[in-house]
């Protein structure tokens, strides 16, 4: 099987301009496509294309061999049949079927519609909406790589939270950044994320004059240019799932308001346990049918999102209805729905979703071999870490970053060969000067620096989703991480019993060893339960510093089948004091290094980490911060 390779695209060359009516595809191989999701492009130069069909359906047929037919003639030299997922085009082969043409219909040319489309996108001024909670810091690469990445004719508006101070220095930047402060209190959930867009939306509405309006989300970053012309170009294709989509919607479109289907999104379940809910939907805002896609990178036309505006009412009384047993995306929900109900039906997406990847985070590799091959109208990915110091954020959020990668074109690097050696000299000479302290450096009084060593044991202990402070012998009253002190266990909820044996050494002023020992037992049994490991919770540690980063460094050797653990092991957790509905959440390491005996995992800016509990197994793990 030939290799597979992210969004392949083949040009045929018709050898003059040809009256384009039919398309017939041949060795559409079913073995070398992934997902059956195509686009077909025409040019008569084979640089200016347009976007003329496309097939965005998951659920497609998925033939070998079949016709595309064309809406409008067009004349055209070359065609470009692109794949919009992962697969190889090699065997692809496309001839014209043209015995249908009625020479009394009207034939485009396809250079005069590109032209009226590049002047259209040349005059139409863009406003992108985010909704944005994250650190100064952050912000200040959020506008970095939105004004790197975009033209002029596009506007930024960000939506701070109600009461969060506008940093100065964000506003005096460019005058294509406006920061507001919503009045909306925003949650995961319900209908808060939708209603601080309409803000954003209103505040457009009432200051700027633009043509078009596209949410966004905080943790999307553009990877390319954003080309308006080729988003105009899909946009007319009139498709109601995202483009390239990993994840099928083909089940969500166009259903009635009422739902009874069985298939298709989660959230589908959750609406029909929630009937007020879905009658104000349908009585209210008076839709009969409704769809579910993404709301990230959502591109439509203004008067269509006005339609939505004008329901903003009926939107914030849904808050009632809402339940946190029965969460519902709203934003995902409501506004395609508006749009094919009420509107043009014209809208699509800016931004590809990562869905495949088991923790979405997108890697430095994914940059190279999917960003640069992205379908046109399409310029940015989620998921990015939301984090100052990840290598994924800063390749594309700052100058340097950009350059290394390839993305920006500058004379201080000429060659890949020469910047892999560049960086791994600079990478050799940092880490030889890294020096690493113990986690507990600052766990020690003042007037006694002394090592410290604990070990803290608990006897039929029920895990039943509880948080339990350690004690480390003294207050800690300075805490700088007074919610959760610099050390704390958080339990699952197996309602098992469990005997726990904790020890934490400090090791030469250079690090501190954690070895524990976990029994888990059946609570109305009192046996023991099997020798499977099971996650029974999790030990934070805090190093009670800012600013610093956490290494921790596993000998294999040292752990009871380790390999067939290892993604249990390594599923970290790191507490942070940002508001929201818990402050706990999956951290991923920054660095991995590993050899044939160790490991070495790396988290940057990190004070707080938790390392999960395993009953039925031995762990020992060396800790240290710098």
């Amino acid at each position: 099987m030939m290799q597979k390779i992210w969004f392949p695209s083949k040009v045929f060359d018709l050898g003059k301009e040809n009256t384009i009516d039919t398309l017939h595809i041949n060795n559409f191989n079913n073995n070398d496509i992934s997902i059956p999701l195509f686009s077909i492009f025409l040019s008569n130069n084979n640089q200016d294309w347009v976007c003329y069909y496309t097939q965005p359906s998951h659920h497609w047929d998925n033939p070998t061999e079949f016709d595309i037919h064309l809406s409008k003639k067009v004349q055209a030299q070359y065609i470009k049949f692109q794949l919009n997922s992962k697969g190889n085009l090699d065997k692809l082969e496309i001839t014209l079927d043209n015995n249908h043409i009625d020479n009394n219909e009207e034939i485009i040319n396809i250079s005069s519609f590109i032209e009226k489309t590049k002047k259209e996108a040349a005059n139409s001024r863009v406003v992108i909406s985010t909704l944005f909670n994250e650190s100064d810091d952050y912000l200040m690469l959020y506008i970095n790589n939105f004004l790197f990445f975009t033209p002029e004719n596009v506007i930024l508006i960000l939506n701070f939270p109600h009461n969060r101070p506008i940093p100065k220095a964000a506003l005096t930047i460019s005058d294509r950044i406006i920061i507001i402060n919503g009045g909306f209190k925003r949650h995961k959930w319900g209908n808060t994320l939708l209603l601080g867009h309409l803000e954003t939306l209103e505040y457009a509405k009432n200051n700027l004059v633009f043509d078009y309006f596209c949410t966004m989300a905080s943790n999307s970053l553009f990877v390319r240019h954003l080309t308006i012309s080729s988003i105009l170009n899909q946009l007319n294709q009139k498709t109601l799932t995202p483009i390239a989509s990993q994840r099928s919607y083909d089940y969500d479109v166009d259903l009635d308001a009422e739902i009874t289907t069985n298939h298709g999104t989660w959230m589908w379940h959750h609406y029909k346990s929630l009937p007020q809910l879905k009658e104000h939907i349908i009585n209210e805002i008076g839709l009969t049918r409704i769809s579910a896609t993404q709301i990230e990178g959502l591109f439509a036309h203004k008067k269509d999102w006005f339609l939505i505006l004008e329901k903003v009412e009926e939107i914030k009384n849904l808050a009632p209805f809402l339940s946190s047993h029965f969460f519902v995306a709203l934003e995902e929900v409501i506004p395609i729905s508006i749009f094919n109900q009420f509107g043009s039906g014209y809208y699509t997406h800016i931004c590809f979703m990562l869905w495949t990847k088991p923790n979405y985070l997108i890697e430095i590799k994914e940059i190279l071999s999917i960003g640069s091959q992205l379908p046109d109208h399409i310029s940015s990915i989620k998921w990015f870490p939301r984090d100052c110091y990840a290598s994924t954020t800063l390749a594309v959020c700052t100058s340097w970053g950009r350059q290394l990668i390839g993305l920006e074109k500058k004379e201080r690097l000429p060659n890949k060969l020469q910047a892999s050696i560049i960086l791994n000299d600079f990478l050799q000479a940092i880490k030889s000067r890294i020096q690493t302290l113990p986690l507990t450096e600052k766990w020690k009084p003042d007037k006694k620096k002394l090592a410290l060593d604990f070990h803290w044991n608990y006897n039929n202990y029920p895990v039943e989703r509880q948080r339990f402070y350690l004690d480390i012998g003294q207050p800690f009253t300075d805490s700088e991480d007074p919610e959760t002190g610099p050390a704390h266990l958080f339990f699952e909820n197996t309602n098992h019993l469990v005997d726990l044996s904790l020890f934490l050494i400090e090791k030469k002023n250079t690090c501190n060893i954690l070895r524990y020992f976990c029994l888990s037992f059946d609570a109305q049994k009192k046996t023991l339960v099997s020798n499977i490991s099971e996650l029974e919770g999790y030990l934070y540690l805090s190093s009670q510093q800012k600013n610093k980063s956490i290494k921790i460094s596993i000998d294999k050797n040292k752990m009871n089948n380790y390999h067939h653990y290892q993604k249990l092991f390594e599923r970290f957790v790191e507490h942070t004091n940002i508001e929201g509905p818990h402050n706990y959440f999956v951290r991923n390491w920054d660095l991995k290094e590993e050899n044939e005996n160790k490991i070495d995992y790396y988290f940057l800016n990190c004070q707080c980490i938790g390392t999960p509990i395993i009953s039925n197994n031995l762990i020992e793990v060396e800790m240290s911060i710098f």
